[in-house]
């Protein structure tokens, strides 16, 4: 009997396994075929079509905490607004979204700019911004920068310099200005994201513009991961549509031209408009002490607050660029209330313009 018994407990042994090694190769081959399939054989179609799909279920999960407070999590369908096409210098046909509030005359305007997301001004901060600032009574020109979304790519997208997007803010501006709805001494621009770089390159020196927010913008301190590898080349492509990576020169000319946005073009311009910089609590303590420091450094008049309990997306998100639009009450409420503030006290004076040798005569 006692050998019966020990016969059946070494095959029951070498049945668990066995069954260990075929779910520990099957792994493997799993994360072998991944990784050639992105390394070797499509890198802007691994991104996009595998790992997309993840992205969206754990940023979705990291900016509500689902689990934990998914009886806090409204969710709204945001219905579509009218479209605007702009032309850039070059001709390249700019597509955005016009976000109209009822009644007559005019009003305060924003210029919202996306971050680099495959879903462009449909991501749902950018949609659910748009939607809140419009019913709070502003006129919000949403548009999708040049390569991404409905807006043309550039003619020659090997070219690091036709990835500049400081023309296109200016004729948004422009568009922005000449609408009979807006109050042309109310005319604000957030930018999330890459878009916060773009605001700084487009909007800082505009003397149409009264103040910027910048939401989370890109920086990359010592310590985080290289910009240039082949993981971020190949998001650089697939957040455009483009169909294989980009050239590493492309990506380092644009990285460069982010950070000196931040770090150069901030922290040497004594004379500026009123900046709103915010960041998210979740966004990694490395990320977050550059950024104070940055901060610290900049001239006044800068404000930098920090969002508890939220990343990258202000308590805001949804799938694929859908209208449908998940969001946290308790997280995004306090942030709208924070950029109206801003906005309200440039207007009554108490946060006060530097003095510059830009003006608004002869716009």
């Amino acid at each position: 009997m006692k050998k019966i018994t020990s016969r059946l407990a070494r095959q029951s042994i070498k049945k668990s396994f066995l069954r260990f090694l075929f779910a520990a190769l099957l792994v493997c081959g799993v994360v072998a075929t991944a990784s050639i399939s992105f390394r070797f054989l499509d890198p802007v179609g691994f991104r996009t079509h595998v790992f997309q799909p993840i992205r969206e279920i754990a940023y979705f999960q990291k900016e509500l905490a689902v689990l934990p407070q998914w009886n806090g999590i409204e969710k709204v369908a945001v219905p579509s607004p009218a479209h605007a096409i702009i032309l850039s210098n070059e001709g390249l046909r700019i597509v955005a979204d016009l976000w109209v509030p009822t009644g007559q005359g005019p009003t305060g305007a924003i210029l919202m700019l996306h971050g680099s997301s495959r879903y462009g001004r449909k991501a749902g901060l950018i949609r659910y911004m748009a939607f809140r600032f419009r019913d709070a009574g502003w006129i919000v020109l949403a548009p999708d920068a040049r390569g991404f979304g409905e807006t043309d790519d550039p003619k020659d997208i090997a070219n690091p310099v036709s990835w500049n997007s400081k023309e296109d803010v200016k004729r948004c501006l422009d568009y922005l200005a000449k609408h009979s709805r807006t109050d042309c001494d109310r005319i604000y621009v957030i930018g999330h994201s890459m878009g916060a770089a773009h605001a700084l390159g487009g909007a800082l020196d505009d003397p149409r513009v009264d103040g910027v927010v910048l939401i989370g913008p890109p920086r990359y301190p010592e310590g985080t991961k290289t910009a240039y590898s082949i993981w971020n080349l190949a998001r650089f492509s697939a957040d455009r549509h483009l169909q294989r990576p980009i050239a590493e020169e492309v990506m380092k000319a644009r990285v460069l031209e982010y950070l000196s946005q931040l770090d150069k073009n901030l922290l040497e311009n004594k004379e500026h408009i009123p900046i709103l910089l915010i960041d998210g609590e979740l966004e990694g303590q490395l990320n977050l002490t550059y950024l104070a420091g940055i901060a610290r450094k900049i001239s006044p008049p800068i404000l930098y607050q920090t969002l508890p309990d939220t990343g990258h997306y202000c308590g805001v998100y949804n799938f694929f660029g859908s209208n449908v639009i998940y969001y946290r009450p308790d997280l995004f409420n306090p942030f709208m209330h924070m950029v109206l503030d801003f906005f309200r006290k440039i207007e009554d004076g108490t946060i006060r313009r530097q003095k510059s040798v830009h003006t608004r005569e002869g716009l």
